[in-house]
């Protein structure tokens, strides 16, 4: 990162520490994970950074938390074709629901892993799936042209 960089970095850790009653090592901590995890911009960072407040502020779900499971499994959700912001919204459903940190980062990676499994999933689950309507590899690639409306 270039000086710049830099200094706008930990002006943005600082202030997501007082918004999220964290350290500033943590925020920063955090940001530089959700970069390397992810694959994200310094910008898309901060913007997840404000969606993760918005969240925390309006959901029974602290920013700590919802951070914590994107850490985790972030990237596998994003994988399976939802949008940083999208893995945000579930991961603060998750912990409103009651799950702990490290719960929702497990029930985050079993629903996208099952939801674009395809080919690969069990017969007993391509059973399931059928009774609700739904062909596994149909299913997965829908996941991936649009999660959110799938």
């Amino acid at each position: 990162m270039e000086k710049s960089q830099l200094l706008q970095f930990a002006e943005s850790a600082t202030k997501m520490s007082v918004a999220w009653y964290v350290s500033a090592e943590e925020a920063g901590s955090t940001l530089a994970a959700w970069r390397a995890a992810m694959g994200l911009t310094q910008k898309n960072a901060l913007d997840l950074a404000d969606a993760t407040n918005y969240l925390s502020n309006n959901m029974n779900a602290k920013a700590k938390d919802i951070a914590a499971v994107m850490v985790r499994q972030g990237s596998t959700a994003m994988g399976a074709g939802l949008n940083y912001n999208q893995t945000a919204t579930l991961s603060a459903s998750l912990i409103a629901g009651g799950a702990t940190q490290e719960v929702a980062a497990t029930a985050l990676k079993n629903i996208t892993g099952r939801l674009t499994s395809g080919y690969a999933a069990t017969a007993a689950q391509q059973d399931a799936m059928g009774r609700i309507g739904f062909n596994a590899e149909e299913l997965a690639d829908m996941m991936q042209q649009d999660a959110q409306g799938t």
